[in-house]
């Protein structure tokens, strides 16, 4: 970012006295070209008729003026460009010439830019998971994730579909735009082949198998993976039925027993192979039974002396709140792993779902 100053004996109409190398160096104008010039050789069709208004009429009345402008280098290439303009008075307070002083901004003004294209694709992305609990008669869930950056591929969902509930959650390679529009895809496809397979008792095991196949190609083509949990829980059954595409195990807190035991099956992550064929298990779970599904973003996350947060962390983390309501839960376990870090940024993105058994009901709701 470069700044150069010249002085014109007036504003607007009136020929340059005095330029410096810095503004020749931003406008790729030569100084003997913007001698003798005005300032209105810097304007063209984007340059913004109302500030230059503003601008006149500012001088007009003897006032400093800065303002941020679209102007042109010599060739018509545009640029931003943050101006200062102040009038400078004889010692009758006549106005004899105006300073200015130009700084290129362009690279400034595309980093705020990129920044505002950030924080929008994070409020989209945050606005497709779960906005609040799911509270039924036979379990509560709760979720939450927060990104290392900006945007990221954690991805979590919970819903009601026909006569059971699906837990779900995921990781998609890479923390850029294009994980963040993987995520997007990937919960489309999942609710769509949910939705027309689960109301005819589809397994997890099915769901992730269609997965694969319908974002083999995608991800193929990007070389990007997921990894996935997939979870229907049945509440007139208390059976929980599950499969695995490569992610962490997922973790059951009995209420009887305080014994926490990890979900384990078979299964490559999403986007490694087509024909891919998942195990699926089931598991008893009874009323006050804790299931959690977690990234690794959660038990990889260190401290500045280079420890990891761990299972074994988040199993006596689990044991400590396990009283608490599933949103609870899930914000005490954020704050301990943000606080276990300290000062250490998270190097992956965190998410984490509870969910926890009631009593069994025939029906959802």
């Amino acid at each position: 970012m470069s700044a150069s100053r010249y002085a014109t004996r007036e504003y607007s109409g009136f020929p340059n006295i005095y330029v410096n190398p810095a503004l020749c160096q931003i406008t790729g104008y030569a100084s003997e070209e913007l001698i003798g010039q005005n300032t209105r050789l810097l304007r063209g069709p984007e340059t913004d008729p109302e500030t230059i208004d503003r601008i006149n009429r500012a001088l007009e009345l003897g006032r400093d003026y800065e303002a941020t402008v679209r102007s042109y280098r010599k060739g018509g290439v545009a640029f931003w460009n943050e101006l200062f303009i102040s009038p400078v008075a004889d010692e009758n307070g006549n106005i004899t010439h105006y300073v200015e002083i130009h700084t290129d901004v362009t690279e400034r003004r595309k980093a705020e830019e990129n920044q505002q294209q950030l924080e929008l694709a994070k409020r989209i992305q945050l606005s497709l998971l779960p906005d609040a609990p799911l509270r039924l008669s036979a379990a509560q869930i709760a979720g939450v994730c927060v990104p290392a950056t900006h945007i990221g591929g954690d991805y979590f969902d919970f819903f009601e579909n026909s006569t059971t509930i699906v837990i779900t959650i995921a990781d998609v390679s890479g923390h850029s735009v294009g994980a963040a529009l993987l995520m997007t895809g990937l919960r489309s496809a999942l609710r769509l082949e949910t939705r027309i397979r689960g109301a005819n008792g589809a397994s997890p095991a099915t769901i992730l198998r269609e997965l694969n196949e319908v974002l083999y190609d995608d991800l193929n083509k990007t070389e990007s993976f997921i990894t996935m949990f997939f979870t229907k829980y049945e509440p007139h059954t208390g059976l929980l039925h599950y499969a695995n595409a490569g992610h962490n195990q997922a973790l059951v807190l009995r209420a009887s027993t305080n014994e926490c035991l990890s979900l384990d099956s078979e299964g490559l992550i999403l986007g490694a192979l087509q024909n891919v064929e998942f195990e699926e298990k089931s598991i008893q779970l009874f009323a006050g039974d804790l299931l959690t599904l977690y990234t690794d973003g959660v038990n990889e996350a260190r401290n500045p002396q280079g420890e990891f947060f761990g299972i074994e962390r988040l199993r006596a983390a689990l044991l400590r709140h396990r009283d608490l309501p599933p949103d609870e839960q899930v914000s005490r376990i954020l704050a301990e792993v943000q606080a276990f870090c300290a000062d250490y940024p998270l190097a992956d993105d965190v998410a984490i779902v509870i969910m926890k058994a009631l009593e069994r009901s025939i029906s959802l709701g």
